[in-house]
């Protein structure tokens, strides 16, 4: 099966190959794992078929303006084909519009990922609201894992390369602050949309959570933490949720993170410290996609 990082570097090679920086490639790919996750048929809201909504890598909206250009090569809109539209932008002067930069200058410009995250999302994406945080971090983590694998310009002041899983991801820090790269690396390993935030209200992630812990802890269980036999799966972090992931992460990791094993006062349906810390612990633990922890 083809992992994210596959997706990434074979992005990130291509780019390389016609002229961009290591720093724009990153900034490229932070921004597309917010867009879609870095995966190719991603339909926004994954609403398949939608030819209004984003479509893609980028989220090309409407989808039509991808589907149909892809058409006019002959080709599917598949990743080799989306790889082949950003170069076709960049070399057109498609889509990109910074003041006093064409986008073929950019996009061989030697600056840090985090800069380039910030310039796409405004001059390329173009959000009703710009949060490049998010994307910047992301941007960074690419940079960390992919910079050595090909190209001569290095952005300034890259970052010491980070831990790697057995997964091949990044090793979270266990700080026990659940902050985007916790909660990213959580939808990535949950095999849900990454974009570094839970949603209040109906979260896919959550939802993904949700049915995870059910199959996970045994209902008896459930049903002395929340009085019903299985979690709702209705995408809402309430209490009860979070009482039977701290089951089920306090009773596998307790001894061997906090030094102490569970007891029933660590089931207090709130996001502690210690909670978090297990949480990270088990997510550098999981494999990407596995939908478990």
């Amino acid at each position: 099966m083809t992992t994210q990082q596959d997706t990434a570097k074979t992005i990130f090679a291509q780019l390389l190959a016609n002229g961009f920086s290591r720093g724009t490639a990153a900034g490229i790919l932070g921004n597309a794992q917010a867009e879609s996750g870095i995966i190719a048929d991603r339909w926004e809201g994954d609403r398949v078929g939608n030819m209004a909504g984003g479509y893609g890598l980028l989220q090309w909206t409407p989808a039509s303006k991808l589907i149909d250009w892809a058409g006019s090569q002959a080709k599917a809109a598949q990743l080799q084909t989306q790889i082949n539209r950003i170069i076709y932008e960049v070399n057109n002067g498609v889509q990109f519009a910074k003041p006093g930069q064409s986008f073929r200058a950019w996009a061989g410009s030697n600056i840090t990922p985090e800069q380039a995250a910030d310039d796409f999302v405004r001059y390329y994406e173009r959000p009703a609201v710009v949060n490049s945080t998010t994307r910047q971090q992301f941007a960074r983590q690419w940079y960390n894992y992919l910079a050595g694998t090909g190209a001569s310009s290095t952005p300034a002041a890259p970052a010491p390369a980070q831990a790697k899983n057995k997964d091949g991801s990044l090793t979270l820090t266990v700080d026990g602050v659940r902050g985007p790269a916790t909660v990213a690396r959580w939808q990535e390993v949950m095999a849900t949309p990454i974009d570094g935030k839970v949603d209040a209200t109906g979260s896919t992630l959550i939802k993904a959570d949700q049915t995870f812990l059910n199959s996970t802890v045994a209902s008896g269980h459930i049903h002395d933490l929340t009085g019903a036999n299985k979690l709702v799966v209705d995408g809402t972090e309430g209490p009860n949720t979070i009482k039977v992931r701290q089951f089920q992460l306090f009773n596998e990791y307790a001894k061997a993170v906090l030094g102490h094993a569970a007891t029933v006062g660590d089931f207090d349906g709130k996001l502690g410290p210690n909670t978090n810390k297990l949480h990270q612990h088990a997510l550098n633990a999981a494999t990407s996609h596995s939908k478990k922890y």
